[in-house]
């Protein structure tokens, strides 16, 4: 799954749309309740990932908030 291969603790999500999308949160969702992901913050670039990540109860903040950004990975 992506969520094991791309997303590790301490890592700061960019959010886009799409159903792929909603799986991942949903997962990262389930992952940080049960303590396997930790101090995720998610950056949603729509209104639906916002709701999507809120809902599934994955912290946010925005670029401004988060300052520095370096890029780790690029899935096509």
């Amino acid at each position: 799954m992506l969520v094991d291969r791309y997303i590790t603790s301490g890592i700061a999500l960019g959010l886009g749309s799409g159903e792929l999308v909603n799986l991942v949160i949903a997962e990262v969702g389930v992952r940080l309740a049960s303590g396997d992901l930790k101090s995720i913050t998610a950056v949603p670039s729509c209104n639906a990932a916002a709701s999507s990540a809120a809902f599934n109860g994955v912290p946010m903040t925005t670029l401004e908030q988060l300052g520095k950004v370096r890029m780790h990975y690029y899935l096509r």
